[in-house]
């Protein structure tokens, strides 16, 4: 139950971090991270940043398009390719970024701090509605390139993530609204897939800010920061957290660091 960790990357820019909004995901098949975050050029322009990162050689390439959207990034691979779902666009990349820019298509909503999960070709896009019903959770086909409703949860919900076990969605942390630094208590969800009014709620005995998730079999590895502020709603502290949910046994260890 200990985990240990050491420097792998520096990065130079700021925006990398940014209260869960940058992006990353492993790609086995060519031993390297994708990282994407939102940047701006020498002008001030906006732009999304996407970088591969080799991890023998530690090799970094890097590909900047420029468009711009809304701070949060969510990466999926689906075969040779690399898809960044941002708070207004998806954009498919070549996976070893070639090329010139991506395809860019709208998805039609706006969401900032939003989480994602994927199964069988549907991207899972939690929470993150900026101007309107940040309680939904979105369906979004990769094939064909159309969104729906998945289902809408009891509140709102920001900086959440969820992932897919046994054909339940799983959504731990998160915030009621846009930039409140008060977490959702200790409520995690249980959605579902094959039938999205079915929500059930437990409790984790942990209040995560913002979550970052992700399963290994039975297991759903929680990664996070918990925010503390003042009376008047100012950040004094920000530390991380890492725990396991076991979805056989339904218990929630947090992990020594």
């Amino acid at each position: 139950l200990d985990l240990e960790f050491s420097p792998a990357l520096t990065f130079e820019s700021q925006f990398v971090y940014s209260l869960g909004a940058t992006g990353m995901i492993a790609s086995p098949t060519d031993n390297s991270l994708f990282i994407s975050t939102r940047d701006f050029n020498t002008s001030g322009g906006a732009v999304e940043r996407v970088l591969k990162i080799n991890v023998d050689t530690n090799n970094i390439t890097e590909q900047i398009f420029e468009q711009s959207d809304y701070v949060t990034k969510r990466l999926h691979i689906e075969g040779n390719e690399l898809i960044v779902f941002g708070g207004q666009y998806v954009n498919t990349y070549n996976l070893d970024l070639s090329g010139g820019d991506p395809t860019s298509v709208s998805h039609g909503k706006t969401l900032t701090r939003f989480g994602m999960t994927e199964l069988d070709g549907n991207a899972y896009l939690i929470g993150g509605g900026l101007n309107e019903f940040p309680e939904k959770i979105y369906t979004w086909n990769i094939e064909t390139e159309t969104i729906s409703d998945f289902t809408s949860l009891f509140q709102g919900l920001f900086q959440a993530g969820g992932t897919i076990v046994d054909d339940y969605l799983y959504v731990f942390g998160g915030t009621l609204t846009f930039g409140d630094p008060v977490p959702v208590s200790t409520t995690a969800y249980k959605i579902s897939i094959n039938d999205p009014s079915n929500i059930e709620t437990f409790q984790i005995n942990k209040a995560i800010d913002v979550t970052f998730v992700e399963r290994f079999d039975n297991l759903i590895y929680i990664a996070g920061q918990i925010i503390t502020a003042d009376a008047d709603g100012i950040t004094t502290a920000i530390n991380p957290t890492i725990g396991v949910y076991d979805t056989y046994e339904n218990t929630y260890q947090e992990l020594t660091t």
